[in-house]
């Protein structure tokens, strides 16, 4: 996964630095948390860690994961049921129900289907992801899944600590202050 992400943070990033190296998009959750200053409660939201996993750390020049980046896709349902009322013969073949998570690790990438190994691309020499080397690394497959699964219960502890509807308590003017200093509100 390429997806360019452009940060606007004025007096805590500098204005026009390029940084390439991969971030999981993850990350971007726990930015915003650094940005609000103050966290919502919950036993799996560590403010240690939130802020070790700011970008702003990744803009400065530290790496606190390493080189090592996390995806999920999670089949929206509206894609899903238009598949089930036009064609149902695909979704099995195509796997559409299937959650599909990815981990990126120097220059190789682990796709994981319904929690197994499917796929594994050293991107260096295959960056269009054509040759498919899973069989023949078995040992990178072992240590990349093992890093996959770590990542994978981290963020499921963080979804579960933040339900939907669950209400923050924030300051009003503060946020709306930060929220300006950002740039989304003038």
């Amino acid at each position: 996964l390429r997806v360019p992400l452009l940060l606007h943070w004025p007096g805590k990033l500098p204005a026009g630095q390029r940084v390439a190296t991969p971030v999981s998009t993850r990350r971007v959750y726990h930015t915003m948390l650094d940005a609000a200053g103050s966290l919502p409660d919950g036993p799996s939201l560590d403010a240690a860690e939130i802020r070790g996993l700011t970008l702003r750390r990744t803009v400065r020049g530290a790496d606190p994961e390493q080189g090592t980046a996390y995806a999920e896709v999670i089949p929206p349902l509206n894609f899903v049921r238009a598949i089930e009322r036009r064609r149902p013969e695909l979704l099995a073949p195509f796997r559409c129900l299937a959650t599909r998570r990815a981990v990126v690790h120097e220059s190789w990438k682990l796709i994981d289907v319904d929690d197994r190994p499917d796929e594994l691309f050293d991107l260096q020499v295959d960056p269009g992801e054509r040759h498919d080397r899973l069989a023949e690394q078995p040992a990178r497959r072992a240590a990349m899944q093992a890093a996959l699964e770590q990542i994978r219960r981290r963020v499921e502890a963080e979804r579960e600590d933040l339900a939907a509807g669950k209400k923050l308590v924030l300051d009003d003017e503060r946020l709306l202050q930060q929220l300006r200093g950002l740039g989304y509100v003038d």
